[in-house]
């Protein structure tokens, strides 16, 4: 794999980005989580999941960067990534508490954003011993909240979907070593707590 597509791949399937494509596979799927809301419901809950999961965290970041808080906007550095993930986990905390107050809002989106605020907390954590991979962390727990969903009944499972997912982790994991950006191990262990902090809170139903 050239190093020009392994940075593409790592800059599309950015953890950024996660929680937007973790929403599109399940309103694609088939789950009574696509059936039971309109357009109008999803086209908000895509508005609101944007903002405060890619549009706040990333401005963030970039005003810590011009501020010379972290040393880069890919926070290559272990130092640099405390306070970004912190302020990542607030903004999910408050999209947890917005959609908390949705009448009627599905318990699985509640578990897949507390899983979200568990991986984030733990990879800060494990961040001061180890630089954990959040690309496998990301990928991995869209993995957990497809294994979650299908084992809880409430999505019919498609082989397809979930080889193509794995299959994705390995390319994307692939290309972060290709780029020097983490050792094996960083990948493997961004890997587990990724799945399973989603697969455990989905799963078990597991919300506030």
């Amino acid at each position: 794999m050239p190093q020009r597509i392994a940075h593409l791949l790592s800059v599309f399937f950015h953890p950024i980005f996660v929680p937007l494509f973790a929403l599109f596979l399940i309103f694609h799927s088939d789950t009574y989580l696509a059936y039971h809301s309109s357009p109008e419901a999803r086209r908000m809950l895509y508005i609101i999941v944007f903002i405060l999961t890619v549009a706040m965290p990333g401005l963030s970041t970039y005003i810590l960067v011009k501020n010379q808080m972290v040393s880069n906007i890919t926070l290559p550095e272990k130092r640099d990534r405390t306070a970004p993930y912190l302020i990542t986990a607030f903004y999910y905390a408050l999209l947890y508490y917005l959609l908390r107050r949705i009448p009627h809002i599905p318990p699985p989106l509640l578990s897949m954003v507390l899983g979200a605020i568990c991986t984030l907390v733990l990879s800060t954590i494990i961040n001061f011993r180890f630089r954990l991979s959040a690309h496998t962390a990301g990928i991995s727990g869209i993995i957990g909240i497809y294994a979650a969903l299908s084992g809880s009944a409430v999505l019919l499972p498609e082989r397809w979907v979930i080889c193509s997912l794995i299959l994705l982790a390995g390319i994307i994991g692939t290309a972060r070593l290709l780029l020097n950006a983490h050792r094996p191990h960083e990948i493997y262990l961004g890997a587990a707590v990724g799945f399973l902090s989603e697969y455990v809170f989905i799963r078990y139903q597991i919300f506030l």
